[in-house]
């Protein structure tokens, strides 16, 4: 994304777990950077997000990685001002002048911080 002005995000992935002798073990999250434009949300942008959501911070991400979403099995987070956010919407801008992903980010409440 050179068009805009980027941050680099760290992203926390997790692995899919699996059962070890009848007990789930945690998969390990793996890390990676991300070059982004980080904007907030506006107005009806906040209100459209789900009920639970709405009074916690969020913001817009533009990227050209595909992130996963709460709707995958294991949504990414992202370490963004200090707190740890998780990716809660993707739409797929893959236009051809300057294709992107936009991900909307949700705060996470007393989450530790992406590692």
């Amino acid at each position: 994304m050179s068009g805009l002005r980027n941050f680099s995000l760290t992203v926390t992935r997790p692995a899919p777990g699996a059962y070890v002798d009848g007990v789930y073990a945690a998969g390990a999250p793996s890390t990676f950077a991300v070059r982004a434009s980080v904007q907030p949300l506006r107005g009806r942008e906040l209100e459209a997000l789900p009920e639970g959501r709405r009074s916690r911070a969020a913001y817009r991400v533009y990227t050209d990685t595909l992130l996963r979403t709460v709707d995958d099995a294991n949504p990414d987070r992202i370490a963004l001002f200090g707190e740890a956010y998780e990716v809660i919407a993707i739409e797929h801008w893959q236009n051809g002048i300057l294709p992107h992903y936009k991900a909307v980010l949700s705060k996470l409440d007393h989450a530790p911080e992406p590692a």
